[in-house]
């Protein structure tokens, strides 16, 4: 009897680590490598060098390029809360456009994504949109001193393009 307790224990322990396995691992895997500094951030370029080095966050503007998907940007706004309208539009839809944008700060310690993946609707077909999108950040990620710029590209990451939002001097 306590062979077969013992027996049913073990089964539904190693149930139990391989759900969790399945349902957490990558949130377990992102958690170990913070602890162990091998990253943790959301640095997509790396950060300043050596102690007293400062990253030249002023190679980060980017050229204002436009593409098939995304043209025509505008937008108004400061300290992390814009208004940025544009063209946005897919051809090969045949239902509503769906896109993505990332808002990017870089600064004296580095370049990191601060939001991402957030969604925007475009128009479809031959018919362009004009399209607003509210950019907004948490007071904290604004920087002292560098630029905030946001990202817009397609749900497969294609069309990517950069748009200047802000630089603080």
């Amino acid at each position: 009897m306590a062979l077969g307790c013992v027996a049913i224990l073990i089964v539904l322990t190693i149930i139990v680590l391989l759900g969790g396995y399945f349902l957490f691992g990558d949130s377990i895997m992102e958690f170990g490598k913070g602890l162990i500094g091998q990253g943790g951030s959301n640095d997509s370029k790396g950060g300043a060098g050596q102690a007293g080095d400062a990253y030249n966050w002023k190679k980060d503007i980017p050229d204002s390029e436009e593409n098939d998907t995304f043209q025509n940007f505008a937008h108004t706004g400061e300290d992390g809360n814009y208004e940025v309208t544009l063209d946005a539009h897919d051809r090969e839809s045949l239902v509503s456009f769906v896109f993505h944008y990332d808002i990017i700060v870089a600064d004296r310690k580095g370049i990191r994504t601060v939001s991402e993946k957030n969604v925007g609707t475009g128009s479809f077909g031959e018919e362009k949109e004009e399209v607003t999108v509210s950019v907004s950040m948490m007071s904290d990620d604004v920087p002292e001193q560098g630029l905030i710029k946001v990202a817009f590209y397609k749900p497969d990451g294609s069309e990517r393009t950069e748009y200047l939002l802000e630089t603080i001097e």
